[in-house]
């Protein structure tokens, strides 16, 4: 049996989700793979937190930071991240 892959992923992977950045596909590929469950992701208990201050940052409306905090709380509640 194959060992588990569980990957760490910080505030700016994620961001990496909202936001036209470098390696931008390559963050949308590793929570593709958690979406299949072929990986686990998980990510620090302040995520949450730097993620706001980011976008909020990045100059978005503040409706856009909503939607995009609110799509990250999904993503925790279906078990695709899982946060320590």
């Amino acid at each position: 049996m194959e060992p588990e892959k569980i990957y760490v992923v910080d505030t700016s992977v994620t961001a990496k989700l909202f936001v036209v950045e470098n390696y931008r596909e390559q963050a949308k590929q590793v929570y593709a793979k958690a979406i299949k469950k072929e990986i686990t992701l998980i990510a620090p208990e302040l995520t949450c937190y730097e993620l706001n201050s980011f976008l909020t940052q990045a100059n978005m409306p503040l409706d856009e930071v909503k939607e995009y905090l609110l799509f990250f709380d999904k993503q925790i509640q279906k078990g695709i991240i899982t946060i320590v």
